[in-house]
């Protein structure tokens, strides 16, 4: 009985030993190869374009204040109002200052009467060369005292600086105002034209400012677009500030736009393409074949191809910039070579892949 039993466990020692090998003869199954679609490296001329975030900023902007202390009598405006430079805005109470002029004006006419008077008694020796003097002097000083009057009585008119559209009315009519108060009455903002202001880094302000140089002021087309507005609006470049922030390492940059139908409104944020002109033959690929990794951007290209098959390989690549849907390249890439656009999801670097669709024919 026990040989039976050891024979019976060699059998089964035996048997699993035999299954083992067997399983180990087995070849794992190999992977399909992941479908993709190629495309070719290109040269081509693209616009040289930047892109920023900027905002709109008025050409002008006044805020309107008295220049004296005063009631406002009326106002000859609305919120909101379009006005013309020396339209009245506002009218304060001037029957004081109008009283002070007369006066003032039939002083300086006294004056005046009694220097002539003296001055011919002078000629004839009845009156001093001293008395003569002080009547000058007196008429002179009378005289600069009607002028000041004169100049008071305007400020009682309060006319607007600059043409442009007002805000909201700060001071209405029966209130008592103060000269050069904290607080405006209104503010005056130029909006035809328009600014918009954005910021350049300073990598970029050797290439806008050769540009300037270059083709001149006004010279450099900007166009913006704002959120929510399919329609763009097209301005022209006026100037660099004169000295680059050390603290974010940018440089302002302001761009002129005529707005005749008031879409760009200050305070408004936008999005700006400042063109600096054509890159003649530059190499590109679609911006969907670029990788974003942590050691930087990449792509894959497909190496050894024949017959619609070949294996991926990941190039690293340097993007010079993205623009409408292509990516200009710096470096990483020649012209002949193709990349991969669709099926990047399943790809490896070295795996293999067949190619949907073969390249289009390179252009010089």
């Amino acid at each position: 009985m026990r040989i039976i039993i050891i024979l019976v466990i060699i059998a089964a020692l035996a048997g699993g030993g035999w299954y083992f090998l067997r399983a180990k003869t087995v070849v794992a199954p190999t992977m399909p190869p992941v479908a993709v679609k190629i495309l070719p490296v290109t040269t081509q001329d693209v616009p040289l374009l930047l892109k920023e975030v900027g905002s709109v900023i008025p050409y002008e902007t006044v805020s309107v204040r008295s220049r004296q202390d005063s009631q406002i009598a009326n106002v000859f405006f609305h919120d909101g109002d379009e006005v013309k430079q020396g339209d009245l805005l506002f009218q304060l109470d001037d029957r004081a200052l109008k009283a002070q002029l007369k006066q003032a004006q039939a002083n300086l006419e006294n004056n005046r009467l009694q220097f002539n008077r003296v001055q011919k008694l002078k000629v004839k020796g009845f009156e001093s060369s001293a008395k003569l003097d002080e009547l000058r002097a007196s008429f002179n000083a009378q005289k600069a005292m009607v002028e000041n009057l004169t100049v008071q009585l305007e400020y009682s008119r309060i006319l607007a600086p600059i043409s442009g559209r007002v805000g909201i009315i700060r001071v209405t009519a029966g209130n008592t105002v103060k000269a050069n108060d904290t607080q405006p009455l209104v503010t005056i903002n130029q909006i035809k034209p328009v600014r918009v202001q954005f910021s350049l880094p300073q990598s970029s302000f050797s290439v806008v400012q050769s540009a300037l140089l270059a083709q001149g002021k006004d010279s450099l087309t900007v166009q913006v677009e704002h959120e929510g507005v399919s329609e763009k609006y097209n301005g022209v470049l006026e100037h660099l500030d004169n000295n680059i922030d050390a603290t974010s390492g940018t440089v302002t940059a302001r761009a002129k736009f005529a707005n005749e139908n008031e879409k760009l409104w200050p305070g408004m944020f936008v999005n700006v393409s400042l063109n600096l002109g054509v890159e003649k033959n530059r190499l590109t690929i679609p911006e969907e074949a670029v990788q974003h990794g942590q050691t930087g951007d990449y792509v894959f290209v497909v190496d050894g191809l024949a017959n619609n098959r070949g294996k991926a390989k990941k190039r690293s690549v340097k993007i010079a910039r993205l623009l409408n849907g292509i990516a200009v390249l710096a470096d990483g890439l020649a012209v002949g070579e193709s990349v991969v656009v669709d099926g990047l999801v399943a790809l490896k670097d070295g795996g293999d892949v067949s190619v949907a669709q073969q390249p289009a024919q390179v252009s010089h």
